[in-house]
């Protein structure tokens, strides 16, 4: 490998989600019924993951990660099987990965504060 065909892979601020990439089965807390099915891979030589969700209800959606050097947040772009989409920007805050978004409904309307 090397550092200029593939940057992505020598960036450490690049690697700070890779603990996410793998295949997860999704519980709730409340009941410990399996909510579903999560599965992370990186892909573009480590310059994104790509997330695939499939709940046991049938509801699915894709996201996109990836960190941008241009602003130094983590970028997720969530879309689901609904229309639904999220713009989530975040990054490591205390040893702890957050991403923070507005919700929206299928037209893609931000969902209103209660």
């Amino acid at each position: 490998m090397n550092r200029y065909v593939e940057p992505c892979l020598y960036d450490q601020r690049m690697r700070e989600l890779d603990f996410w990439v793998g295949v997860w089965d999704v519980y709730f807390l409340s009941n410990n019924q399996k909510a579903g099915v999560n599965t992370l891979t990186t892909t573009e030589h480590g310059c994104f993951i790509h997330e695939q969700w499939q709940s046991e209800s049938g509801h699915s959606g894709q996201s996109i990660n990836y960190f941008s050097r241009a602003d130094s947040l983590w970028h997720q772009t969530w879309i689901d099987r609904d229309g639904g989409q999220v713009e989530y920007t975040g990054g490591l805050r205390n040893g702890a990965m957050v991403l923070e978004g507005p919700e929206t409904i299928p037209d893609c309307r931000p969902i209103a504060p209660a």
